[in-house]
């Protein structure tokens, strides 16, 4: 009864072996970065808050991105990154700071744009049409 045990003992023994050669391989990968993950996806939030009524067509565009992005992302943290060390948090930190910032800047960036885009101020300001097609006054029809 001693001959099939050993070769499970053998087998048992060359299945660890095998895990701990997949640690050693997790630790020589890169380490798994958030700040540049978390800079893509602030950028993208910023370009479609800011100038989301210049390219209405936008959403659908950062849509598809995100999800080639995403798919992306899971390769890189499966096949070329370290595992992340996993760390309790309640906020996402400084980043909230700055998702605010766009938030306020994008509501007078979005009425900027569609007020100079549009011929409707024509109507409340007749002299802005004037100013804003004469080439000296068109920048400071903006501000």
């Amino acid at each position: 009864m001693e001959t099939p045990s050993k070769p499970k003992a053998k087998k048992d023994e060359q299945m660890e072996r095998l895990a701990v050669l997949e640690e050693l391989e997790e630790l020589e990968k890169d380490e798994h970065e958030l700040f540049d993950d978390f800079m893509e996806m602030v950028v993208t939030f910023g370009y479609i808050t800011l100038f989301g009524s210049a390219f209405a067509l936008g959403a659908t565009c950062i849509f598809v991105f995100i999800l080639i992005e995403a798919r992306s992302d899971i390769f890189r943290l499966d096949a070329t990154c370290r595992r992340p060390i996993p760390g309790k948090t309640y906020h996402i930190g400084s980043w909230a700071v700055l998702l605010g910032g766009f938030c306020f800047f994008s509501v007078f960036s979005n009425v900027i744009i569609s007020c100079y885009a549009s011929s409707q101020m024509d109507n409340l300001l007749p002299g802005f049409k004037e100013a804003r097609e004469d080439p000296a006054t068109a920048a400071t029809t903006v501000f």
